[in-house]
């Protein structure tokens, strides 16, 4: 690079650069930024675990990278377990007011008003879980 004038640099320029490793790993260590670019399609294989690790995983940065994204990913299975609960709370909650009458007409059913208050209080458990769901360190673009 123009702008770098101090220190000592590798330069390696080539048609294709092929690092092999026979017995270990392969280790890139750098006390700023590590910086993989291509015009094409970067791939990561492996046959075991992609692991990418970091305070903050960042997926779709805008081109000038002054603005991350702020959208938390969501985690799937607590969000499947809280929509699972509601459901069957909702379901409870229409089965319970099925079969409910009023006699003498106009007064309270006591069958809808119990089945009422124990969906209310699912509901309000269940609202304070949703902030739970949201990940803390990895965050999407949003659909826009």
């Amino acid at each position: 690079p123009k702008n770098y004038s101090d220190g000592s640099q590798i330069i390696l320029n080539s048609d294709r650069l092929v690092l092999n490793s026979k017995k270990d790993d392969i280790l890139l260590y750098s006390t700023t930024n590590t910086e993989i670019y291509a015009r094409g399609d970067i791939t990561l294989n492996s046959e075991s675990d992609v692991i990418i690790n970091g305070n903050n995983i960042i997926l779709g940065v805008q081109d000038n990278k002054a603005q991350y994204p702020t959208q938390p990913a969501v985690l799937g299975t607590k969000l499947e377990e809280i929509l699972c609960n509601l459901f069957d709370a909702l379901s409870t909650f229409g089965n319970d007011v099925s079969s409910a009458v009023s006699t003498p007409e106009g007064t309270p059913i006591a069958a809808l008003n119990v089945a009422g208050a124990k969906l209310g209080g699912k509901i309000t458990d269940l609202l304070s879980k949703i902030e739970n769901i949201k990940s803390n360190s990895v965050f999407i673009k949003d659909n826009q």
